[in-house]
């Protein structure tokens, strides 16, 4: 799993909330499914399906895409020429269907009284299968397939309005379906240091600051002196982890749950570090 790391650290301590301890906060971005290697720039280059809901589909994927913050999308048949990207796709078989629903629902008439009712509503599904090329070969290298539901509102009769209101739904929920599959996500991640470590107001100081490095050095130095520490190995192994250095985070996760079994936190904190990574 492809993993990158864009970093803010922050005390969460203030007069606010007094009583809570000081933390570091990251941010973790996780690959995509369909895009491991993370690239950025995406091309639509080729679709075809068999209604014309394709073009609600395709304005959404490219909005979606380009406004995730992760992405920038083209859209190449539009262009109708080539254009420079890191992966391209294929959508194909795009198709939608359409029903009708129906139930009972409760309305007041002028004078107050509750009336029941027959209520319809439009129903549709739109669907697609999408395949991963690079442009280099133009070989698929992965596909996947997407599915989006919508309704209309409840009406007295189901029209056509009706209809393409819960086509265009449908549609752009299988575009957010599509790019759920090929952006990034990403997830921020809180652990709360321990400021009775030794030399913990030093290294938080270069937390404050924006300096991780220079506080994985500080608190690696006050190691030497003091390995026995649980609190130290606890704070060390958080900005560790919020530095990428997932081996260095898990030793001494490990290392403060060992050196102080008593404490449940130490034992929260290594099952929740497992769990965040994928490690056992």
């Amino acid at each position: 799993m492809v993993r990158k790391m864009f970093l803010t650290a922050a005390l969460l301590a203030g007069t606010a909330v007094a009583a809570a301890p000081p933390r570091i906060s990251f941010q973790r971005v996780l690959a995509a499914p369909h895009n491991p290697t993370g690239a950025e720039d995406i091309a639509i280059v080729y679709a075809i399906g068999d209604n014309a809901r394709i073009a609600t589909f395709l304005d959404a994927l490219l909005d979606y895409g380009n406004r995730s913050g992760s992405l920038r999308m083209y859209d190449a048949v539009a262009a109708k020429r080539k254009v420079r990207a890191d992966l391209h796709l294929r959508v194909n078989a795009f198709a939608c269907r359409t029903g009708e629903q129906a139930g009972e629902g409760s309305y007041y008439d002028a004078d107050g009284k509750r009336i029941r009712r027959m209520q319809y509503w439009a129903t549709a599904e739109c669907s697609s299968r999408i395949e991963v090329l690079r442009p280099e070969t133009a070989v698929p290298v992965s596909s996947f397939r997407v599915i989006g539901e919508g309704t209309s509102s409840r009406s007295e009769r189901v029209t056509d309005e009706e209809i393409g209101v819960a086509l265009d739904e449908a549609a752009r929920h299988a575009a957010r379906a599509a790019l759920e599959q090929i952006a990034p996500r990403h997830i921020r991640e809180t652990i709360a240091l321990d400021e009775t470590a030794p030399a913990f107001a030093e290294g938080f100081a270069m937390v404050e600051a924006g300096r991780l490095s220079q506080t994985r050095r500080i608190w690696e130095r006050a190691l030497r002196k003091d390995p026995g520490s649980a609190s130290l190995r606890h704070n060390l192994a958080a900005v560790c982890e919020a530095l990428d250095d997932l081996t260095c985070a898990l030793e001494n996760f490990t290392h403060a749950q060992r050196l102080d079994t008593s404490s449940l936190n130490h034992k929260i904190e290594l099952e929740m570090f497992r769990r965040r990574n994928g490690t056992h």
